[in-house]
């Protein structure tokens, strides 16, 4: 009697074919797409404007990452005013190296990550090939390389997002581990409400979506998952502040900057409130407690901007309806949307390599809509991706509800590159087989609707919103940073390129002429500055500069001449008086001299400086 032969255990694959064929492609793909992302890295982690200086967000979370380090873990007093999972994420990883390189090959490591687990997700509800198509578009999206370079929040966006959307569509697979895996998925989704507050609207979609699916096992371990995420900042804010809240306090402010008299769908300065975190953590409140004449927590803070917008939107009903749609028109479209940084700049104006990672919302949202449309009747019948148009739609409206940044898109452009993918199998599959296969027939059947969402998709996409792309910000801040290094040739070449896109303006060819002047250009430089003031430049002590210059470079007629034509203004401090006197005085103006010094004195009475100006004057 023969031996029976060794059966295969249950847990093994159905299809050991198409295992083989996954099992040891997809490292060798990932790790193709970290080496580009190095590459790119590499190219622009040394770039002036990405290092964390200044007064953007990134100067802020590496200066909060410091205290951490420093022993001051709780970041008290208040409410945490940006949201903590990266500033304790950057502590972390500078507790091993304070290299900004490490922290960068992480970020690029987790982004590569993410795509794989793009990978999971679109296998798990699309299946393989589709699988293959979303991974090779998450891997061309530049945006998403671009910003594991950046030191702030968005680096983990779209790990997060991708790893929280893998585990839940592998949870809803039949299989011993789907408890562990909707649990995980809670917890990275709960993590993604500390990164990025807004997604708890998405979050808790997806927690009502289950339950409508009759899942309420997995609705309570999800809900679960997320709570354990929440609870230790939540326990932070109680010890610390005294006060209950899940996550940071600058949800009112963003509610207002997008909902009020003034807003355009995007970020629009708040009047009182220096644009920049720190700015906002300190003047939100002395604006609040100046209008309601009382002192206010953090929280109180937050409501007061929060009132402020939701009374205007009650008050103008049709203007913040309208304002709705355009915003959530900006969510879908291809145009970038800078804040911060310029994706543009970046990807077509440093010579990087993100010029070639080409995908981006132009083709993520119609063939994401597309792909969301061509899985519907699969998805009911599974009861899985339903989840993943549950997601797409309600994260775009939590963008919408306050306003809109290209960061704040990456969440949704992972989840369009998980539809993409099957928007793209669907379509050869339709015109790749006979029409006898079932598959096919009921393919083609909605090909109609699917063709229809992918219009409606591109039609958004391609709307020709007028909105800046940040590239001419970009070469102003680039500028700044030169001239502090006094590299004034490098600084000149910036300001030439910004003067291109905007000629008109007369800041930027004051600016530019004052550069050329330092560069060793004077009769260029002095031809724009003069042009510039002619023109009547907004800068305080812009004709000052332009006759200091002539002075310079040796035109003291010139300079005397047009010093001849200055007189003080109400808007002049005793100091721009006392310099411009003195300046005057060495040009060889006596009467010019005489009436700023005499300001200066009415402006600051018996200030010993202009009073001994004024006597060797006269």
């Amino acid at each position: 009697m023969g031996r029976r032969p060794k059966t295969r255990p249950r847990s093994a694959p159905a299809t050991p074919a198409a295992w083989r064929f996954t099992s040891w492609p997809l490292p060798l793909f990932l790790l193709a797409v970290f080496l580009v992302k190095l590459a790119v890295l590499r190219q622009l982690g040394d770039h002036p404007l990405l290092q964390p200086e200044g007064g953007l967000d990134a100067a802020e979370y590496f200066r909060l990452a410091r205290r951490v380090l420093d022993g001051d873990v709780l970041l008290g007093p208040g409410l945490y005013f940006v949201s903590p999972l990266y500033i304790y994420f950057l502590a972390a990883l500078m507790s091993i190296s304070e290299s900004l390189a490490f922290v960068r090959g992480v970020q690029a490591a987790l982004g590569t990550a993410a795509v794989g687990w793009v990978f999971v997700a679109s296998r798990a509800w699309f299946g393989t090939r589709a699988a293959w198509f979303a991974a090779a578009l998450a891997a061309l999206t530049g945006v998403f390389t671009f910003y594991e370079i950046v030191l702030f929040q968005s680096s983990l966006d779209t790990f997060l997002t991708a790893a929280g959307l893998a585990l839940l569509a592998a949870g809803f697979r039949k299989g011993p581990d789907i408890s562990r895996l909707i649990g995980g998925a809670g917890v990275v989704f709960g993590l993604q409400i500390i990164n990025r507050p807004n997604m708890a609207i998405a979050v808790a979609g997806i927690a009502i979506a289950i339950v409508a699916m009759r899942q309420l096992r997995a609705a309570l371990l999800f809900a679960a998952g997320v709570a354990i995420a929440l609870a230790p900042v939540a326990a932070r804010n109680a010890i610390v502040s005294g006060q209950f809240a899940l996550t940071s306090s600058q949800g009112g402010l963003n509610l207002y900057i997008g909902n009020h008299a003034a807003a355009t769908g995007q970020y629009v300065p708040v009047p009182g409130v220096t644009a920049n975190i720190t700015g906002q953590a300190e003047d939100t409140r002395r604006v609040a407690e100046q209008a309601t004449g009382r002192r206010l927590t953090d929280t109180e803070v937050s409501s007061y901007f929060a009132t402020q917008a939701t009374g205007w939107m009650r008050e103008h009903p049709g203007k913040a309806g309208k304002l709705f749609v355009r915003k959530l028109a900006l969510v879908f479209n291809a145009r970038h949307q800078w804040l911060d940084f310029s994706y543009p700049y970046y990807a077509h104006d440093t010579g990087s390599w993100l010029r070639w990672l080409f995908v981006g919302p132009w083709l993520l949202v119609p063939l994401g809509l597309a792909g969301l449309v061509a899985a519907v009747r699969p998805a009911i019948r599974s009861g899985g991706s339903v989840l993943l148009a549950a997601f797409v739609i309600l994260y775009a409206l939590s963008v919408a509800i306050f306003f809109v940044a290209e960061r704040y898109r990456l969440p949704l452009l992972v989840a369009l590159c998980v539809s993409s993918g099957a928007a793209i199998d669907a379509l050869l599959l339709a015109v790749g087989r006979p029409a006898a296969d079932a598959a096919v027939h009921r393919a083609r059947g909605r090909l109609a609707a699917v063709a229809v969402a992918g219009l409606c998709g591109a039609v958004v996409a391609a709307y020709p919103f007028d909105i800046p792309d940040g590239r001419y910000e970009e070469r102003l801040r680039l500028s700044k940073i030169l001239m502090n290094r006094r590299d004034y040739g490098g600084a000149t070449a910036e300001l030439e390129r910004a003067f291109a896109l905007k000629p008109g303006d007369t800041v930027t060819e004051f600016n530019l002429g004052m550069a050329m002047v330092s560069a060793g250009r004077p009769q260029e430089g002095l031809a724009h500055v003069r042009r510039a003031v002619d023109h009547g430049v907004p800068l305080p002590g812009a004709r000052y500069a332009l006759a200091n210059a002539m002075l310079a470079t040796g035109d003291r007629e010139g300079a005397v001449t047009l010093l001849r034509t200055f007189y003080p203004e109400d808007r002049d401090s005793a100091e721009s008086c006392f310099n411009v006197g003195i300046l005057a005085m060495n040009a060889g103006a006596p009467r010019v001299a005489e009436r700023y010094l005499l300001r200066a004195l009415a402006l600051r009475p018996g200030w010993s400086e202009a009073l001994r100006a004024l006597e060797q004057l006269r």
